[in-house]
Formats: structure tokens, sequence, C-alpha cells
């Protein structure tokens, strides 16, 4: 007997019912809100830091960890000071998920990703060795290099931990768990938003300039945070007799996007939700197919009726967003300038700090995801980066069958879709959420090949 293994402890039991059920997201949600609006970082994180120790000792499983790791995020009012509280916060996870591998003997699982994440991360190290060295010096070639290899090990160590520790157990509804946990989130940006509009002095005119800040984010982050919590908020109106109710919740987080003005998460999500919610009515059984359309009819006729009785009110409010249209914002420009990098910096790159430094600033923007890997990493990034998209849409095209899988294509294709005029990649909470549901993806296929079964409306 393992005497390290405390999973099945009445202490343990204890804990694993509270933090399966579906309100412990919205625990994980309130916490991040106050510590976000009255500026208590340093006491979210402990708390939360206290909740990721206590379920590494006593849980074999750590699917119970992913609302925190999706949620955690977005309660810095300060961006730049998060990393002076975190990094300590960080270690001793780290040191709680080693004694988790140990106590619980854990076989590390690469699964199909673990080689292709890795792949980015090495056309990361190698790109701009050439640039960088010869306009730079040898020395912060090796400076970046190394922030990139850090950064290398904490993403594959993540992913391998969690593809390795995750189980999707028969008893435990983890589909609807993980959805709470996006709506959760939903409901979390949505209460910062209007936090922050009620602190200024002309909301109306805050939304109309897109001032919105919130600290870790801005008009855009928040947007596309949303955008990708939308599906999984329509997942769930499917999973209950009455679920037609959570309806008017992702009519609401929708809502919400069009409030931040991003035109490309607009653009991105609206076509993606509207075939999302007709996949939905045609897979959903018996009378909850009739009380979806009855709900998406009267959450349309309503948000017709607004615009009708606040179309003048809201086209002020919106005649900025409109008078733009698709204007490139600058983006041509910058399209142009990488386009010419690339050229000139075939084989690796510029590095992904071209113009910046890893430490006193974010890498310099090209406003495209592609674009920025050709200008940055070159051929050596396409490549890479090709060989993860590969394996990537592999995995996601294996789960289109059933409307969980779907939910996560939507949710990932949303984000690819705006990231083709802005850079999600990089945006290290989205590329966590983005690794946490391939994981999920992953592992539903791992249930299929050992138990097939119907599908169902699951």
């Amino acid at each position: 007997m393992n005497k390290y293994d405390l999973s099945q402890t009445r202490f343990s039991i204890i804990i694993r019912k509270l933090v399966s059920s579906i309100y412990f997201p919205f625990f994980i949600a309130l916490i991040t809100y106050i510590s976000w609006a009255f500026s208590l970082v340093f006491l979210g994180l402990w708390i939360f830091t206290i909740l990721i120790i206590l379920l590494m000792v006593t849980q074999k499983n750590s699917i119970y960890a992913l609302p925190i790791f999706l949620i955690i995020f977005y309660m810095f009012p300060d961006f730049k000071e998060a990393y002076y509280f975190a990094g300590i916060n960080l270690g001793l996870c780290v040191l709680a998920a080693i004694y988790h591998i140990f106590a619980y003997k854990v076989k590390l699982d690469k699964g199909e990703l673990f080689y292709p994440i890795m792949a980015t991360f090495l056309a990361g190290a190698v790109g701009g060795i050439v640039y960088t060295t010869m306009t730079y010096g040898l020395w912060h070639y090796i400076k970046d290099t190394l922030f990139i290899l850090m950064l290398a090990v904490s993403f594959g160590g993540g992913y391998l931990f969690l593809n390795s520790t995750i189980t999707l157990e028969e008893d435990f509804d983890y589909k609807k768990y993980i959805s709470y946990a996006f709506l959760c989130l939903a409901f979390l940006l949505i209460a910062q938003m209007a936090t922050y509009y009620a602190r200024v002095e002309d909301p109306f005119k805050a939304i109309a300039n897109k001032t919105l800040r919130v600290g870790w984010g801005n008009t855009n982050t928040i947007a596309t945070v949303l955008m990708a919590a939308v599906p999984f908020i329509l997942y769930l109106s499917t999973q209950y007799k009455y679920g037609m109710f959570f309806l008017p919740a992702a009519f609401l987080a929708y809502g919400a996007i069009w409030v931040t003005q991003s035109r490309g998460c607009i653009l991105a999500s609206t076509p993606l939700l509207f075939f999302y919610v007709i996949y939905l009515i045609i897979k959903t059984k018996d009378k909850k197919r009739y009380w979806l359309i009855a709900c998406a009819g009267l959450c349309v006729i309503a948000a017709a009726a607004l615009l009708v009785i606040f179309k003048d009110r809201l086209f002020e409010l919106f005649k900025n967003m409109f008078a733009k249209g698709l204007d490139d914002s600058g983006r041509f420009e910058l399209y142009k300038e990488a386009w010419e990098l690339f050229k000139k910096h075939f084989l690796f790159g510029t590095g992904y700090f071209y113009k910046t430094d890893q430490i006193e600033s974010f890498m310099y923007m090209f406003h495209s995801t592609p674009l920025q890997i050709m200008a940055n990493l070159g051929v050596a990034g396409v490549i890479a980066f090709g060989y993860f998209y590969y394996y990537k849409y592999k995995i996601l095209l294996k789960n289109r069958n059933h409307s969980f899988g779907m939910a996560i294509i939507i949710s990932i294709v949303s984000l690819e879709l705006y990231g083709l005029i802005d850079v999600y990649l990089v945006v290290y909470f989205l590329a966590i959420t983005t690794i946490a549901l391939l994981i999920i993806a992953q592992k539903e296929l791992l249930i299929k090949k050992t138990k097939p079964e119907g599908e169902g409306n699951g």
C-alpha cells in the first residue's frame, strides 16, 4: 500500500465532493473578482495556491484544478505587478505537482501533442539566431533563448503533467463541469466590465471610445475570452430539461463582445456561434429541441426590440466602430513589414523579441498570427507550427460528432480566425486555455477507443 496515496481517505473524499461540485467554479470566479475589484491579488494568489496544493496532495485526478487554471489569470488589476506576486506561488505549486507525481506514481503520458508543442518552442529558441546575434550581439540572443527555454519548460511541463494526471471518470460529468467553468469565466468578465464602467465618470463615452481596461487585458483580449467561453454556455443549454434558460446567458456574453467593440471578435464569433446554435438544435432530441428553438427565438426578438427602441442611442454608442467598418487600423503596414522581414530573414526570422526586450516590454506585434510566425521564426517556425497545427486539428476533427467536442472546436476556431488579424497565441492565458481544451479533446478520443458508445447529444 502506498502511504502517500491519500485519495481514498475520508478527508480527500470530502474535498473531492466539494471541488467536483458545479459550485466550485463559481467560488473560484468569486474569489478572482474580489481579488481584482479590491486589489487583493496577494490574498487571492495565496487562496488559490493553498487550493492547488490541497488538490495535488489529496486528489489523484487533477481535473478538479482546471477551473483554477482557467480563471485565476483574470485577477490582476495591474499586469506588471503580477510577476512579482506570482513567482513564489508558482514555485510552491510546482513543488506540489512534483509531490503528486511521486506520491501517486504518475506515468508520464506525452499524448500526440507533446512533441508538436515542444517543436514550436524549439523554433522560438533558434528564431533570430542570425538576426539577433548580428544586430544586438551574442549575449542578447542567449538571453532571449534562455527566456524561450524557460517558457518551453513551463508550457511543456504543464501540458505533460495535466495530460498524465487528468482522468475522465465515468461517474463525473466533466463536460458540464468544464462548461460551468467557462460560464463562470464569462460572468466574471461581464462583472469586471460592469465594475469598470461604474467607476468611470461617463460610461457611455467610455464604451463609445473603447477605453475599457481591466489590468490584465483590454477590449480585444476581453472579447477573445468571451468568444471562447460562449460555445460552452450554449452546450449547457442542451444538457438539462429546462437548459434553454442558459441561452440568455450566452446572448448576454455575446452582447458583451459587442460592448467591447472588438470588430475582429464580432466578425469571427457571429457566424460560428450561429452555426453552433443550429448544430445544437439539430442534435438535441425530444421536447428540449422545441424549447431551445423557442428560447433562441425569444432572445432574437428581444435583441431586435432593443435595437428598435434604442436605435438612436445604440447608433451613437457604436458609430465609431461602424465608421471604421473593415478599415485595417494600420495593420496593412505591419503586414507589409512582416512579409519583408520574412523574405530578408527567411530561415530563422528575427526572433520573438524583434524591436523589443522580453523584460521591459511585450513583443512587437504584427497583428496576424501567421505573419508573426513567419517574421519572427522564418521557415523553421512555419514548419514547427505546421507540425503543431496538423496534430491539433487531427484531434479536434475527430471530436466533431458530439456536442461538447464541437463546443471545443468552435471555441478554438473562433480564436484562430481572430488570430488572422491579431496574435492570440502569445497571450499566455489564451494559450493555456487552448492547451487545456486540447488535452480534454485528446482524452475524449481515448474513451472512444476503449469504450465505444452512442453519441446521444453529449
